[in-house]
C-alpha cells in the first residue's frame, strides 16, 4: 500500500513540474521568437537608411533607441551592434550597413542556438563541444560582411 502511495505521489509531482515547465517553456520561447523578428526588422530599416544616407532622421534615431533598449548594455558584441550604427550615422555607405546585417544576423544565430538549446529537456554535448553557450558564433569576422 505505501509503495503505491509513493509512485502515486511521485507520479503527481512529476506530472505538476512537466506542465510547469512546459509552460514556462512556450511563453519564453514566444517571446524571444517576438524579440528575433524586432531586431530583425530593425536591422533591416536601419540598414536601408544607412544605405540610402538617411540617418539623420528621427526615424533612424528611434531605430537606434530600439536597438538599445532590446540589447544587453553589458555585452560587448550588443555594444559592437550600438557603435555600428552610430557608423553609420558618421559615415553611411555599403560597408557599414553589410558590417551591421552580419553582426545581426551572429546575434540572431546566437539567440537561436540558445533558444533550442534551453527548451531542450536533456542537454547533451554536440560532438566534443557544447552546443551552448555557443561563443565562437558571436565572433565577428570582417569576412562576414562579403555577403
Amino acid at each position: 500500500m505505501l509503495e503505491i502511495l509513493i509512485s502515486a505521489l511521485v507520479a503527481v509531482v512529476v506530472a505538476y513540474l512537466t506542465a510547469r515547465a512546459s509552460s514556462y517553456s512556450k511563453d519564453v520561447v514566444e517571446e524571444r521568437r517576438n524579440w528575433r523578428e524586432s531586431i530583425r526588422e530593425l536591422a533591416v530599416k536601419a540598414a536601408e537608411m544607412i544605405r540610402k544616407n538617411e540617418v539623420n532622421t528621427d526615424e533612424y534615431s528611434n531605430i537606434v533607441s530600439g536597438f538599445r533598449l532590446r540589447l544587453n548594455p553589458d555585452d560587448e558584441d550588443d555594444k559592437k551592434i550600438i557603435k555600428c550604427l552610430w557608423n553609420g550615422k558618421e559615415k553611411p555607405d555599403e560597408k557599414v550597413a553589410r558590417e551591421l546585417l552580419a553582426r545581426v544576423a551572429r546575434l540572431l544565430k546566437h539567440d537561436w542556438d540558445r533558444s533550442v538549446w534551453e527548451t531542450k529537456a536533456v542537454k547533451v554535448p554536440r560532438v566534443g563541444k557544447w552546443r551552448y553557450p555557443p561563443s565562437e558564433l558571436r565572433t565577428f569576422k570582417e569576412a562576414d560582411t562579403d555577403i
